[in-house]
């Protein structure tokens, strides 16, 4: 497994891999998830595809990205990254935040063979925007930020609740000022942001029957803008899937890449239009 540096209209950004001539999987993980802190899922992953994980403008250390830029302009990068490694034709993962970059991606490229989207939604409830928009309130202190995550969007009865909340309280108190201000920016993203277009490629939606930020009538109804979709909700399980259920993920997903098959024609994209970022404003909206 290595880790790359690429440049995508003109931000940094960090990614690894673990080339194979197995089928190309680009792995997209959400807002507070890391290279360093995925690698059990990737490794498991690794072993049935050749798995790429790009942390985007925004994510991790790749370079910070403001609030304005929308997903439509973060699919164009996951685009310019998969045309400067010649990914032709791949699966598509993406966690929560990297479910919408997943998604603004679909809407710009021919690429994506089928994708699994965990944690994600058509627009988010008046509630959980509320809930966003008050994290911005403790996002000089970083003990009360955390604590209003983890009471906001966790919930009190999963399995592993306890554990879990103590360690994400723990991340956010050793996050840098840095990767601070790049998560709060990817929060607000989400709210300016609305998924409201359709596409063609078969797709698995996933969430937690018990995510506190995203509920199963959302999630199914999200299904509806897809010609081929799928859902999957995961018993006793919040919006931390990928910590909560690591193990049910990995084979869920697995197991829908694998059940797509090799024969491939490709798909139609349902109004959109592709453009290239360099050469247009890009305008906030055409997400979620």
């Amino acid at each position: 497994m290595d880790i790359d540096w690429i440049d995508l209209y003109g931000y940094k950004c960090r990614y690894r891999h673990a080339k194979s001539s197995k089928p190309v999987l680009v792995f997209l993980p959400g807002s507070m998830q890391t290279i360093e802190n995925c690698d059990d899922i990737f490794s498991k992953l690794s072993k049935d595809f050749c798995i790429y994980q790009l942390e985007v403008p925004g994510i991790s250390e790749s370079d910070y990205l403001p609030e304005e830029k929308d997903f439509r302009f973060l699919g164009r990068c996951v685009e310019k990254f998969c045309e400067s490694l010649s990914l032709d034709c791949i699966s598509l993962l993406g966690f929560s935040y990297g479910a919408l970059v997943s998604y603004g991606f679909m809407l710009e490229s021919q690429r994506v063979k089928c994708a699994a989207l965990g944690g994600a939604c058509r627009r988010l409830n008046e509630s959980a925007t509320s809930d966003i928009l008050d994290a911005y309130k403790h996002k000089k202190d970083k003990q009360a930020f955390a604590q209003f995550v983890t009471e906001s969007w966790m919930p009190e009865n999963t399995g592993r609740s306890k554990a879990i909340k103590r360690a994400v309280v723990s991340a956010i108190r050793k996050m840098s000022d840095d990767m601070l201000d790049k998560y709060l920016a990817n929060t607000k993203r989400i709210i300016i942001n609305e998924q409201n277009e359709h596409n063609t490629q078969p797709t698995l939606l996933f969430c937690g029957d018990r995510d506190a930020m995203i509920s199963q009538q959302e999630v199914t109804e999200w299904s509806t803008y897809f010609l081929d979709a799928k859902v999957h909700f995961i018993k006793n399980c919040g919006h931390l899937f990928h910590i909560e259920a690591r193990g049910e993920v990995v084979e869920l997903t697995r197991d829908y890449f694998l059940s797509q098959g090799d024969d491939w024609k490709g798909f139609s994209l349902v109004g959109t239009s592709i453009s290239d970022p360099t050469n247009e404003r890009v305008e906030i909206g055409g997400g979620r």
